[in-house]
């Protein structure tokens, strides 16, 4: 139940990464220019922006229509795959509409730190995920996979 929810999730991540594959290109000239932390700012808060309002339409799309959709598509069996699913996608939105910042710090060469605190985050969460399954299936998974994306992605990522 729970690859159903991954499968919905990856296509809605899908739709953020093609958006910051066209914009990269343009943060690495930026960069290479020597282009102020003011004018990157600005580019990346546009960016983010309509990322965001993409994000949130599919979101929304989800939230409304997911269910019923998953149902015909997968079966009566797979209905708690939307719940998995609305969990996760919640959970990313907020860190996919970011990705312009990762562009920067791809472009500026600093991604050392980046790969160290993902890497903690993701051990912790597989961690979390095994110790939550047995219990709670799927759901525990989602939540743990949700906590810490949120905790590496959202709060430790925008402190750096």
């Amino acid at each position: 139940i729970y690859v159903i929810a991954v499968q919905f999730v990856k296509i809605f991540q899908q739709f953020a990464t093609s958006i910051n594959n066209v914009t990269f290109p343009g943060f690495s000239m930026l960069v290479v220019e020597g282009a102020s932390n003011e004018r990157l700012l600005q580019q990346m808060v546009r960016i983010s922006r309509i990322q965001l309002i993409v994000l949130s339409f599919i979101l929304s799309g989800f939230v409304i229509f997911g269910e019923n959709f998953i149902v015909i598509w997968a079966g009566q069996d797979f209905r708690p795959a939307y719940l998995m699913t609305v969990i996760l996608m919640f959970t990313i939105t907020f860190q996919l509409s970011q990705l312009p910042a990762v562009s920067i710090i791809q472009a500026h060469n600093r991604q050392t730190f980046r790969f160290m605190a993902l890497a903690i985050t993701l051990v912790l969460a597989m961690i979390s995920a095994v110790i939550l399954a047995p219990k709670y299936s799927g759901y525990g998974v989602s939540l743990s996979i949700a906590a810490f994306s949120f905790i590496g992605y959202t709060l430790i990522m925008n402190v750096y």
